[in-house]
């Protein structure tokens, strides 16, 4: 994972103030509590760092040295009050393209086929109208289920692909209440 120099005083921030239990043994709340506190944290310093997207769209990066698998991703928007999200026109498409090539980062949309295989649903069940999956994907199979986007410099737009819902990636995309 990349390293921000900016983001330090918050690790220093949570292991100061004993968020972290002692010993260094976490237990399910532990750690949980841990997220939720990082996850406000980097809210309020993310707020300057993520990249707008039209109107509702909005670009996440990881918090520090937090592995973003999907579920956390998915975590982390609503504990912004808004939910993972996908772009569902065109301009989102290039709005979300934009931050994605400027950053270099793989994020985290909203969508998945974990329930039938090739059938790409939000969280809510809704099939995806709008896709836009890079040629030859999604060819994941049963072990690639989540919808990740990241940029492929030699090509206009960035592409969708399905992936392991457990992977490390750069951030997420959320779609916020107005």
């Amino acid at each position: 994972m990349k390293m921000a120099i900016g983001r330090l005083p918050v690790l220093y921030t949570v292991l100061v103030c004993g968020l972290v239990a002692p010993g260094g043994v976490y237990g399910q709340t532990d750690m949980e509590r841990v997220l939720e506190t990082l996850a406000r944290i980097e809210d309020t310093l993310d707020r300057h760092a993520a990249g707008t997207v039209t109107g509702k769209l909005k670009v996440f990066p990881a918090p520090f040295g937090v592995v973003l698998n999907w579920d956390l991703a998915k975590r982390l928007c609503v504990n912004k009050e808004g939910h993972l999200g996908v772009p569902r026109t065109k301009k989102e498409v290039e709005e979300v393209n934009k931050v994605i090539k400027e950053k270099r980062w793989k994020v985290w949309m909203n969508g998945n086929d974990k329930i039938k295989e090739g059938d790409f649903v939000d969280i809510y069940g809704k099939e995806l109208t709008l896709q836009n999956f890079m040629k030859g994907q999604p060819n994941g199979k049963r072990k690639s289920n989540c919808l990740a986007i990241y940029d492929k410099s030699y090509r206009k737009y960035s592409n969708w692909n399905d992936i392991k819902c457990r992977a490390n990636l750069d951030g997420y995309v959320c779609r916020m209440p107005i």
